[in-house]
């Protein structure tokens, strides 16, 4: 099971540093600050709990939470194995890709809804595992999310042959249930359930208006968050240049009347290569999107401003 974890992270690894070779990307938590402040706490509060530094079940919600009413928070970011930390760090640090496209605002309130629902869940498989699902439940749900919206854009290769956008999704549920052989079922029935609710838009309406003070408060921590390098960050990024190509460029592309995507045989390669280079990629970059994306070239950049930090 380790070998099979580090494979996949090497090959990830790999997928980085080939991506990013005389590249402008950034293969770190910009543009995510929650994603990157989840990843650090799981690291943190995993290894504390693994190792017993604060005594045993000290962070772990179980029949005695009482004694530790911390621990209905931290158990959210706590594992039992150092292959389900390493396992989850791996797919936090993927879906940051989400709140890139959601925003940082939407992607805490799923957080919330999600853990909060999961954790309610729980409680009826409680008397049967011993054992609460939120955190595994929103990784559940989370793929669910990454497999609706961001697989359609992307071909993973693996020892370069393209496999089926299913391969992420397969790869994860079997991750989990080996993990958890005997009592995964129960936090994938609870995280498909979770999901079927959260993908219900009115359930939203649950969050109350915060006043304009706080919610200035809290753009400006997550910009703070924000700016801190990571060692994730292999390459440094122009942020406002790939903010103006994601804001401006595809927008009047989405509303030109004429888009390029409908008029494939008036375009070569060569001139879908220079459009995406027009954008501020670079000719490697644009070779590897329009590859990966069956030569669409709207699907293409959506590949390198999503996918091509990497």
């Amino acid at each position: 099971m380790y070998f099979v974890i580090y494979c996949f992270i090497f090959l990830l690894y790999k997928k980085i540093k080939t991506l990013n070779k005389n590249s402008s990307m950034k293969a770190g938590f910009e543009g995510a600050p929650l994603s990157l402040i989840i990843f650090i706490s799981t690291l943190t509060l995993s290894l504390i709990s693994y190792f017993g530094f604060l005594g045993k079940d000290t962070l772990i919600l179980n029949e005695e939470w009482y004694k530790h009413p911390w621990c209905i928070i931290t158990s959210l970011f706590c594992h039992s194995s150092i292959s389900q930390i390493i396992y989850s760090l791996l797919l936090i640090y993927t879906f940051r890709i989400l709140e890139r496209r959601w925003s940082t605002r939407i992607f805490l309130q799923r957080h919330i809804l999600i853990n909060v629902i999961s954790l309610l869940l729980s409680v009826f498989v409680f008397r049967f595992t011993h054992k609460f699902y939120s955190l595994q439940t929103s990784h559940t749900v989370f793929i669910i999310y990454y497999y609706l919206e961001v697989l359609p854009l992307i071909k993973l290769k693996i020892f370069m042959l393209e496999t089926s956008d299913n391969f992420f999704v397969y790869f994860s549920y079997i991750m989990m249930l080996f993990n958890n052989f005997k009592d995964g079922i129960f936090f994938t029935l609870i995280g498909l359930i979770t999901a079927l609710i959260s993908l219900y838009p009115p359930i939203y309406s649950v969050f109350p208006s915060l006043p304009h003070s706080i919610n200035l408060m809290i753009d400006s921590f997550f910009d703070y968050i924000d700016k801190i390098q990571t060692p994730f960050t292999f390459i440094q990024n122009n942020k406002l240049q790939r903010r103006q190509i994601e804001g401006e460029f595809m927008q009047a592309m989405r509303e030109n009347i004429n888009p390029i995507n409908e008029q494939p045989n008036q375009q070569t390669r060569d001139q879908k290569i220079q459009t995406i280079m027009d954008c501020g990629f670079t000719r490697e970059q644009a070779t590897f999107a329009l590859n990966n994306t069956n030569g669409n070239v709207e699907n293409a950049l959506a590949f390198l401003l999503d996918n091509g930090n990497y």
